[in-house]
């Protein structure tokens, strides 16, 4: 049988150093997170892949990404995938200012960042009030959402049904379930 296992984007990959960098988010308890706060070089490690690439519609000139921390490495991996001609407007809700970095070493973005803070009552509560309140560039537009698991329900039903926006424009992914620790990686929202 399969071990327990998590997706995660790998950022970079030295093929001829044998180097895969995967940036992890340590949020407490978790099968990867408790992994990775125990790691060691040398340890041993199950690896898979590639998984399925997301690709951008060929008219789309720009990609709102709406993240939140666990998202993102994969951000950086977007970002650094665009094609030519698409700009990225990003949202990434995080916990604070101490968490704001470069997203790629490679690709300039500057991303909208939203920090939380006690008064958050909910995860991605900031990214959802973001997303309704984002006024949109004229052109084709394409979204990428991944964050808690019922906050991408919720942005995703405003885009569908508030918006209006094609389905085929929507990609989303439900990284994580607030309250749950063993939470499947590979929820896409279509329930």
């Amino acid at each position: 049988p399969r071990p327990p296992s998590r997706t995660y984007t790998p950022r970079t990959f030295d093929a001829i150093a044998q180097r895969l960098d995967v940036d992890f988010v340590l949020h407490g308890a978790g099968l990867a997170s408790d992994w990775a706060m125990q790691a060691q070089p040398g340890q041993a490690m199950f690896i898979a892949g590639p998984g399925g690439g997301y690709e951008i519609p060929a008219d789309v000139r720009t990609l709102v990404i709406v993240a939140d921390d666990t998202a993102l490495p994969a951000v950086g991996m977007i970002l650094e995938a665009l094609p030519v001609g698409v700009t990225p407007l990003i949202l990434a809700e995080i916990s604070g200012p101490m968490e704001e970095r470069a997203l790629s070493d490679r690709v300039a973005a500057t991303p909208c960042w939203l920090h939380r803070d006690a008064s958050s009552a909910k995860p991605s509560a900031l990214l959802e009030t973001a997303v309704r309140d984002l006024a949109l560039p004229a052109g084709p537009v394409a979204w990428w959402v991944a964050c808690e698991a019922a906050a991408m329900r919720r942005i995703k039903v405003h885009l569908l049904k508030e918006r209006a926006v094609d389905p085929a424009l929507v990609h989303v992914r439900g990284y994580w379930k607030h309250g749950e620790t063993a939470y499947p990686d590979h929820d896409y929202g279509k329930d």
